[in-house]
């Protein structure tokens, strides 16, 4: 694909003139796509490395989502502390930028952690508020993409009604 091998060009180009900063954002940009495409072991590597830089350089505001993409990460490998206090960061990071609300995409990492640690009940909090605010919009926006969540953790819960009212709707 003709985009992911421009960013692997600039992250190279990065890494060679020692451009930290823009290197530390592509790290993150690229992490966050790797997830989405099912590349988990090159997600968590290069999440990290980005957090790392992050944190080395001072940055408390990226427009990428190393944080995020990192937790997730972590949690499916059950580290859930690990996950918990990069969450946290993630959060600051958004409200750094002045975001106040949980935009989607972090509160279904924040799903994500807390089916990994097994937190049905927090799934459902999460995913009940995310019914309410926006209709259970996923995290690309597509309608009521909370339900899976939802639906699991309903029937993980015994909720077995509540399931079926919402895959019915």
């Amino acid at each position: 694909v003709p985009v992911v091998e421009i960013g692997w060009r600039r992250i190279r180009s990065a890494r060679s003139q020692g451009a930290l900063g823009s290197l530390a954002l592509g790290l993150s940009l690229a992490a966050g796509g790797l997830a989405w495409l099912g590349d988990h072991v090159q997600a968590y590597a290069l999440a990290g490395e980005a957090v790392e830089l992050l944190d080395v350089l001072g940055f408390r505001a990226e427009p990428g989502v190393a944080h995020e993409t990192l937790a997730t990460e972590l949690a499916a490998r059950g580290r859930h502390d690990e996950a918990a206090d990069l969450l946290a960061r993630a959060e600051e990071v958004t409200r750094a930028t002045g975001i106040e609300d949980r935009p989607p995409h972090l509160a279904f990492r924040f799903l994500a952690c807390a089916l990994a640690r097994g937190d049905l009940a927090e799934v459902v909090g999460i995913g009940e508020g995310l019914l309410r605010r926006d209709e259970g919009r996923g995290p690309l926006l597509e309608p009521l993409g909370v339900a899976p969540w939802l639906v699991e953790a309903y029937a993980g819960l015994g909720r077995d009604h509540d399931a079926r009212v919402l895959t019915d709707r």
